[in-house]
C-alpha cells in the first residue's frame, strides 16, 4: 500500500464499530490491532484491504450531535512508540481545541 494514498470508505456501523466508538467516548483514545478485531468486523475487513496492521483511534469531539474522530494507522508496526504517541497527542490536542471553538467537546 502507498502510505500517501488516502482511503475513504463508507463503513457501516456494525456492533464492533459501535463498541469502538463507545470506548473512545469513554477513554478519549483506543489502540486496535487489526488481527485482534472480530473476523466479521466491517472495520477489520477495510483495514485488511488496506493492509493496515495497527490503528489508534481518537475522539475529537461532538459537533451538532455528530461524533468526530481520527484514526491514525500503521502499515508496518503493531503499536506506536512513546515518541510517536506524544507527537500524535499534541496534534490531537490542537484538533480538539478547534472542535471546542466550533462545537462542543465532551
Amino acid at each position: 500500500p502507498n502510505p500517501e494514498e488516502t482511503f475513504y470508505y463508507h463503513i457501516k456501523v456494525d456492533a464492533h464499530f459501535t463498541l469502538i466508538l463507545q470506548e473512545i467516548m469513554a477513554k478519549g483514545a483506543v489502540d486496535k490491532l487489526t488481527t485482534d478485531m472480530p473476523e466479521d468486523s466491517k472495520l477489520r475487513y477495510h483495514y485488511e484491504h488496506e493492509e493496515l496492521k495497527f490503528s489508534r483511534i481518537y475522539m475529537l469531539g461532538l459537533v451538532d450531535c455528530e461524533l468526530l474522530f481520527l484514526s491514525v494507522g500503521s502499515y508496518e508496526q503493531e503499536y506506536f512508540d512513546r515518541k510517536t504517541v506524544v507527537e500524535l497527542q499534541l496534534i490531537v490536542d490542537e484538533m480538539r481545541e478547534l472542535v471546542v471553538a466550533n462545537g462542543d467537546y465532551s
